[in-house]
């Protein structure tokens, strides 16, 4: 929708700005020349904004993503932008020569950048602001919720144990469920945390964090906040976050985990359940 915008602004600019003079040096009636305009800008916002982040970015990229990252995309897009349309401008032109070409593709870039690139941080400013607030008044409402669980009695849980085979042959990982505060993924290898009477106990043993979740994916509660952790909701006692990422607090452990921004819905609806 907004490349569709931007679209039709170009589309819009150019129909108010280009003079009969301009038009005289197309191949083309002066509807033709504004449609492509507005089309290439559109297909070129759909092209970096979309395409590119799903074919290059990794999942870590995405998910340490920042302020300074945004800005060079969306400059990078301008860019984008400028040469589309000059590889237009040169397609539909009479009589240009690469020189010409190439002296227009740089003048166009320069000042998509230069006129681009304030509006660019501007915008990217207020939008991590706005993030930023909406992100704070959020954890601010979890963290209420967890108050009131807190201060109401806690039910005692039946012992729930599960038995999972590692890929170790004739090793069974086996514990309580109710007692599971997270799981992590170091390597080829599976730290896994309980929440015992008197200590936190470590297990280590050789499974992958997607064959644990898989196994316990009939505990609604039990829920991967982000690739390398497997944690248990209902022992949450904190949460935190900023513009960029959300990090949660379990019972007794130093370790704050981290939730990925392609995760927080789910984690929204799973907390509020």
């Amino acid at each position: 929708m907004i490349a569709l915008a931007v679209g039709l602004l170009v589309a819009g600019i150019n129909f108010a700005g280009i003079q009969q003079s301009t038009l005289d040096v197309y191949r083309f009636g002066k509807l033709t020349v504004i449609a492509l305009a507005g089309v290439t800008t559109c297909v070129g916002i759909l092209l970096v904004i979309e395409g590119l982040p799903r074919l290059v970015f990794s999942q870590r990229v995405k998910e340490n993503w920042t302020t300074g990252k945004e800005f060079l995309l969306v400059v990078f897009l301008l860019i984008v932008i400028a040469f589309l349309n000059n590889l237009v401008f040169f397609s539909i032109t009479r009589n240009t020569s690469l020189v010409d070409y190439s002296d227009h593709l740089l003048n166009s870039i320069y000042f998509a950048v230069l006129i681009g690139s304030v509006p660019t941080a501007l915008i990217i400013w207020l939008n991590y602001t706005i993030i930023l607030r909406r992100n704070l008044a959020a954890v601010n409402s979890y963290n209420l919720q967890l108050q009131d669980r807190l201060s109401k009695p806690v039910n005692t849980l039946s012992e729930q144990l599960v038995r999972i085979p590692t890929q170790n042959k004739n090793e069974i990982l086996e514990f309580d469920v109710y007692q599971f505060l997270y799981a992590r993924s170091e390597g080829n290898y599976l730290e896994v945390y309980m929440l015992m009477p008197e200590e936190v106990k470590r297990i280590v043993c050789r499974l992958s964090l997607q064959q644990l979740a898989t196994d316990l994916e009939e505990y609604t509660f039990l829920f991967s906040p982000h690739r390398s952790f497997l944690i248990n909701m209902r022992h949450i006692v904190s949460t935190s976050g900023n513009a960029r990422n959300y990090r949660v607090q379990l019972k007794n452990v130093d370790v704050e985990i981290p939730v990925s921004r392609t995760k927080f819905e789910a984690f929204n609806t799973a907390f509020e359940n």
